[in-house]
């Protein structure tokens, strides 16, 4: 099976990219190897590369950026996540699309949203907007669609700089400086090598549909922030606790990816995997 990965420079792209299995062979491409917005582009890498499977990792996920420029989030994360499902439609090559716990409105209750709940969250901002859009939008121009949902992605993106909330934590962490957590949104978390290893695995059982790839377990952005300052031994920080109007959760309900035995760790247990890992990886 061979599987090009589109958008290689980001967290998750970095890790598919990075990842392994027997009988399956990954080609990345950057930016700079392939426009998404391009049409063009994407047929001709596809091709080019002979592959069987595409996974679309090319994504604006940040919300600042995404409110900053509206029109550019969401030609990025909905006009191309269309172009590349049109793309693989025509060829023949199956669909790996990525979204997240934010096309779903938080709930009151810790209940895991499922896989085949329709994505709701459609006033939660431009990116919450365009994931849900972008998810329809794929499952409707091409019909061979692996659409995994994740949370609170982390781990070392190709480069060395730590990624997702849990890197911008880290980073603070490490540098002793001032932060202020809020303790009651519970959200699930995924370290992006977990995630990909889950993908290729749903892959090579020739998975198809919604999965979500989460490392079991929950957090919040306090208790994560204390746990990171535990495990990597960092000077003291200040550490501030607040607290939303409404406590709120982001779970996602993981069940499903567990039966088709593609099993995802702990999260603490990930979260130290990060800290080994990413140290030996520095010289």
């Amino acid at each position: 099976m061979r599987i090009l990965v589109l958008g290689a420079s980001g967290l998750l792209g970095g890790a598919v990219h990075r990842a392994t299995a027997p009988g399956v062979q990954v080609v990345g491409l950057t930016r700079a190897g392939c426009d998404v917005t391009s049409a063009h582009q994407v047929a001709r890498a596809i091709e080019r590369h002979g592959a069987d499977v595409v996974v679309n990792a090319a994504a604006l996920a940040d919300n600042a950026t995404c409110n900053a420029d509206p029109a550019r989030a969401m030609a990025v994360n909905v006009g191309a996540a269309r172009t590349v499902a049109r793309a693989a439609q025509r060829q023949g090559t199956t669909l790996v699309h990525v979204s997240g716990n934010i096309v779903f409105t938080a709930t009151e209750a810790p209940v895991g949203r499922r896989e085949f709940e329709p994505a709701d969250n459609h006033h939660g901002g431009i990116l919450a907007q365009a994931k849900a859009e972008a998810e329809q939008a794929v499952l409707d121009d091409c019909t061979r669609v692996l659409l995994i949902r994740t949370a609170c992605l982390f781990g070392t993106r190709p480069g060395g700089a730590w990624g997702g909330l849990p890197g911008r934590v880290r980073r603070a962490v490490t540098a002793g400086e001032t932060l202020r957590m809020v303790n009651n949104s519970f959200t699930s978390a995924a370290y992006a090598p977990d995630v990909a290893d889950a993908l290729l695995t749903l892959l090579r059982h020739g998975q198809r549909g919604i999965f979500h790839l989460v490392n079991e377990g929950s957090t919040t952005p306090y208790t994560l922030t204390h746990r990171l300052r535990e495990l990597t031994g960092a000077h003291p920080a200040q550490i501030e606790e607040t607290f939303a109007e409404h406590t709120e959760y982001r779970l996602l309900a993981d069940d499903k990816t567990t039966a088709a035995g593609a099993p995802m760790r702990g999260l603490e247990d990930a979260l130290r995997a990060w800290l080994r890992e990413d140290q030996h990886a520095r010289p």
